[in-house]
């Protein structure tokens, strides 16, 4: 309570002073402010899901009981925003600066704090959260709560943002167990609350806002989806405090290797199962099994440890999951061979020898040469190669291990593939309709499956590797425009 009274202090004395300078307008008077949705990926990353939902706005004002707007009690006593937390991994999320906070509608800053503490992971009474206060035109005011530090926008006090403008990332400053995003409505900015609060979801329990939703596109209360498949080396470690956090994440093996499969869900029901295949090179089904949670839940995980055989085939091995009649596949490679990715991904690349001297090499093009760490490598002296957000050029990079007395690993091959999705529609140019999460490039190879719901139309000029139209699928190049394919 002190915080937020200070908080509201701070906010009425700008909002009087930008008042006096000119700097904002009288209130609109509108039905509603309509919100986008307030966190995105950063460009580069490409999961399917990010994020889940823990915590909506209390609607209850009787102390030690809850109520969510949907008369659930996903909400904590007292709560006042939507809690909108990184998943899953969201610690390595936040290290990477996965995640962006953006502005949910264009609006002038009447507020910042920064540079606190991001890495809280339980409840911390005096800890001060990092945030960004947005008044908008009909006088309502939206904060942005638990950035990570030194993430805020540049603008400043008194500035305008549009729609869907940068504002930070997301963090786990303040009093936070966990890097999320509480997104935050008032009426206004006077410090009485509730009946100042808004609730931008519409439901049968919203005592708030008579029912109306502020959401452009209200998301359904429970969303399942598939956010994410990996395969880690050894068995990872979903924890609270981000020193506790281990990814383990691994997508090249050898023979008889170990390695886990894992399946990251949000709001995972008991009426949905998934088939889980793991598919050789030859695409034979190497395991097939079929997965269900005991329960409906807003968060949910599944890891199954496999061993690979001795020998085992050489080349691309794929893990597959159908869920809600999508699949999602995670290449790995075993036994060297070429390691599938996408353009800007992060992702490691193991020696499968051990010493106690690691080298890595890299060709080119013009033969193996030693690298050392950079904006693009990291660990080049360790068994564990990192690369980081590397471009479509490096398409056909080789990599190898050197050793003591000159013994090389097995050498991996980068790729950059991207398979048609059309869960956007049928533009080639719309992002979200490729699994990498851009529009390919000269560098990126493009495989269109059948079965999807649209099939894509080029409408530009544009340019891929490769394209594989597979059997019952479709391309079309609208007429006036070119596909230039380079290889």
């Amino acid at each position: 309570p002190e915080q937020r009274a200070s908080i509201n202090r701070m906010l009425k004395e700008n909002v009087t002073r930008l008042r006096a300078e000119g700097k904002i307008k009288p209130a609109v008077s509108t039905a509603v402010t309509l919100f986008a949705w307030p966190v995105r990926q950063a460009p580069g990353f490409n999961d399917y899901g990010f994020y889940e939902i823990g915590n909506f706005v209390d609607q209850n004002p009787v102390l030690g009981d809850i109520k969510d707007y949907e008369c659930g009690t996903r909400t904590y006593d007292g709560h006042y925003g939507t809690d909108i937390g990184l998943w899953p991994f969201g610690w390595q999320k936040m290290a990477r600066n996965a995640v962006q906070i953006i502005a949910a509608a264009p609006g002038i800053i009447i507020g910042k704090s920064d540079n606190n503490f991001d890495l809280n992971c339980q409840f911390c009474i005096t800890c001060v959260w990092n945030a960004v206060y947005v008044l908008h035109a009909d006088g309502s005011v939206a904060w942005y709560g638990h950035m990570k530090a030194g993430s805020l926008t540049s603008k400043s006090i008194g500035e305008s943002v549009a729609l869907s403008e940068y504002l930070g990332l997301v963090g786990s400053s303040g009093y936070s167990t966990g890097p999320h995003l509480h997104f935050e409505v008032q009426a206004d900015n006077s410090a009485t609350l509730p009946p100042n609060l808004i609730d931008p979801w519409a439901g049968a329990c919203n005592i708030l806002n008579e029912n109306t939703s502020w959401w452009a596109d209200q998301q359904p209360y429970r969303f399942p989806q598939l956010n994410k498949i990996m395969l880690h080396g050894t068995q990872p470690i979903i924890a609270q405090c981000a020193s506790d956090e281990v990814v383990n994440e691994r997508i090249n093996y050898s023979d008889g290797s170990s390695f886990y499969v894992g399946s990251y869900y949000r709001d995972q029901t008991t009426l949905d199962p998934s088939i889980h295949t793991i598919y050789r090179p030859d695409n034979t089904v190497w395991q097939t099994w079929i997965s269900n949670p005991p329960a409906t839940q807003g968060t949910w995980y599944w890891h199954w440890n496999w061993v690979l055989p001795n020998p085992a085939p050489a080349g691309n091995w794929r893990y597959e999951v159908e869920y809600l009649f999508k699949k999602t596949t995670q290449w790995f490679t075993v036994n060297s061979g070429n390691l599938i990715v996408c353009p800007g991904t992060i992702i490691p690349i193991y020696s499968n020898l051990t010493s106690n001297n690691y080298r890595w090499q890299v060709n080119t093009g013009t033969g193996f040469t030693e690298i050392s760490d950079n904006n693009f490598y990291s660990g080049t002296a360790t068994n564990q190669l990192q690369l980081i957000n590397v471009p479509s050029s490096f398409y056909g990079y080789q990599y190898r291990c050197r050793l003591p007395g000159n013994v090389f690993s097995q050498i991996i091959t980068l790729k950059f593939v991207s398979y048609w999705e059309g869960s956007k529609g049928a533009s080639w140019e719309d992002p979200s309709n490729w699994t990498c999460g851009n529009v390919p490039d000269e560098n990126t190879d493009v495989i269109i499956p059948n079965g999807t719901a649209k099939y894509p139309e080029v409408s530009s000029n544009t340019s891929c590797r490769s394209v594989t139209v597979n059997t019952g699928a479709s391309l079309t190049v609208n007429p006036g425009f070119t596909l230039k394919v380079t290889h």
